[in-house]
């Protein structure tokens, strides 16, 4: 696994509806987040899940500041604020990102930045013992209106031997 991960806004929400930020501290031993992830994830202060990624960040994230320079502005046309900030600072940081958008995983690809989701993060916690199995959270996700894909979850369940 990648030992520091720049997180993007979509796994964080999902991490925290299933009450499962904690995972990323035993997965990773950096967990970056831009200040515009940060703002995208709990700008809507009064959900739960909100308060679970403030928790988190103040005491296991580490923050990074946005950038604005022609790099992040060129990506603009493809992708939001958060996932350019998160790819970006993986691109400087030469780490991975924490990311489910597919346009932003294919960009992060493009520039040899190692990418994992939700779905990576909750096959690794089985692995590592930390939860019994991956196809109820991602029964939750669905629940949670999180995008999966059929073959997407096939796979999933395949990897994780479900």
């Amino acid at each position: 696994m990648m030992p520091v991960v720049v997180a993007d806004t979509g796994p964080l929400i999902a991490l925290a509806k299933l009450q499962l930020l904690s995972l990323l501290t035993s997965v990773f031993s950096y967990v970056y987040v831009p200040e515009q992830v940060a703002f995208e994830a709990t700008r809507q202060c009064e959900r739960d899940d909100a308060q679970a990624i403030l928790s988190f960040i103040s005491r296991h994230g580490v923050q990074l500041e946005n950038t604005k320079n022609d790099w992040v502005v060129s990506l603009r046309l493809h992708l939001d604020e958060g996932e350019i900030q998160a790819i970006y600072h993986a691109k400087e940081l030469s780490c991975g990102v924490l990311m489910d958008e597919k346009r932003g995983r294919k960009i992060a690809l493009q520039y040899d930045i190692p990418v994992i989701g939700v779905i990576g993060i909750l096959i690794e916690a089985k692995r590592l013992d930390l939860i019994d199995a991956v196809k109820p959270h991602l029964k939750k996700l669905i629940k949670y209106e999180y995008r999966l894909s059929e073959p997407l979850m096939a796979e999933a369940l395949r990897l994780a031997e479900e």
